[in-house]
């Protein structure tokens, strides 16, 4: 679907030497493996944005919000920070994970009822097909996700 590649980042740790392209300790390198239980930030590649949560409900399914957030310059705070948890010691493409929000401790989930349409945003809707994104307390079917698609960007 269109405008769903994220670029996996290193997590928030408020140093201005991770938002340079030297190469230092916290950056992502190329083609290596992502360990389970590693934390890590999701940026949106088309607006900068970050993955993002923090303690507001969400609007359809009254959980905890999570959205693209931020100044469209792929900095951000502590509220970007996930951390993939998956079985075995890597993540790999086409197994199953969950994203456990470290500063609110809730994990990233999704559902098929939790729709934006023209009953539940207008009819003009920006996100209009797209489903929310919540945080939530516990780990279901619903907080189990899947990567089907990976590349290496180098921005």
């Amino acid at each position: 679907t269109q405008n769903t590649l994220w670029w996996l980042r290193p997590a928030h740790h408020g140093g201005p030497s991770e938002y340079t392209d030297k190469g230092d300790a916290a950056s992502c390198q190329l083609a290596q493996p992502v360990p389970c239980g590693s934390m890590f930030r999701l940026t949106h590649t088309d607006t900068l944005k970050n993955l993002h949560s923090h303690g507001v409900k969400s609007v359809l399914s009254q959980q905890q919000e999570v959205s693209a957030y931020g100044k469209g310059d792929g900095n951000g705070d502590g509220g970007d920070n996930w951390m993939v948890e998956c079985a075995g010691h890597y993540w790999k493409r086409d197994e199953a994970v969950r994203f456990f929000h470290i500063d609110t401790q809730k994990y990233l989930g999704t559902a098929s009822n939790v729709e934006f349409n023209e009953s539940t945003c207008g009819r003009q809707c920006p996100i209009m097909g797209h489903l929310e994104a919540f945080g939530r307390a516990s780990t279901d079917k619903y907080t189990t996700l899947k990567v089907e698609q990976g590349i290496h960007l180098s921005m």
